[in-house]
């Protein structure tokens, strides 16, 4: 390796003692706060040593939101929804509105089909019971 010419000497110097003292100050500083942490695990622990570990808490069962199964029943709600269309197409709104009303019963949480109780109800003539 070549020697650095005389005028970029100091300057060279001077860098490689300002990163010594550097590195050293972090190593003081550092090891008042590594030292205890090495001192306080004997060598001979192993992992199995001492008191076991506390067991996590038993984790609240999910609370399945009632929408969610109304959500799966989707394509077998569809299905009976054109049967009630189909009756309303028969000429028969009240049959249509009570077979609304068997599904409204098996699925409550399907704002939807309230609605379409509701539209059967004014179709047939019969306000009071659309907006119970």
């Amino acid at each position: 390796m070549a020697a650095l010419p005389s005028a970029r000497r100091p300057v060279y110097q001077g860098a490689v003692k300002i990163a010594l003292s550097t590195a050293a100050l972090g190593l003081a500083l550092a090891l008042p706060m590594v030292l205890p942490m090495v001192l306080a695990v004997p060598a001979s622990a192993q992992p199995g040593d001492g008191p076991p570990l506390p067991r996590p808490p038993a984790l609240a069962p999910l609370a399945e939101s009632p929408g969610a199964r109304d959500l799966f029943a989707m394509p077998r709600v569809v299905a009976e929804m054109a049967e009630v269309q189909r009756a309303l197409a028969a000429g028969a709104p009240l049959d249509a509105a009570a077979r609304l009303d068997r599904l409204i019963a098996r699925h409550p949480t399907l704002g939807a089909l309230q609605a379409s109780r509701a539209v059967l109800y004014l179709i047939a003539g019969d306000g009071a019971a659309a907006i119970r």
